[in-house]
């Protein structure tokens, strides 16, 4: 997988490991904080198989409206060509529900 690194940022990767699906208040304030200080790296959550965490991913990251989208859209469930082929929608949410409202309105 790549990775676009912003400007002005050294070529550095946040790497913050989950290990449960739900986190205490103040776990979630810190996961929270660290991500506001470290916004300009990209980041990555890594997480052992089959623990189901992209609530808590969500929650750090979007509001409930987006969360709403991004569970109504599941782009996961999409094929692997798709995730080739669309990879750069995965980081820009707005792109992603430009696309899907294209998309509907193709249909």
């Amino acid at each position: 997988m790549q990775y676009q690194v912003k400007e002005g940022c050294k070529k550095v990767v946040i790497v913050i490991p989950i290990y449960q699906s739900v986190l205490k208040d103040y776990e979630m304030s810190a996961l929270k904080n660290n991500l506001k200080v470290l916004a300009k790296y990209p980041t990555v959550f890594l997480k052992p198989k089959g623990l189901e965490v992209y609530l808590l991913v969500l929650s750090v990251r979007y509001d409930k409206e987006t969360i709403k989208f991004l569970l109504h859209r599941k782009w996961w469930d999409e094929s692997e060509d798709w995730l080739r082929e669309n990879w750069k929608l995965l980081t820009d949410i707005e792109a992603l529900k430009a696309s899907s409202t294209q998309n509907i309105d193709k249909q």
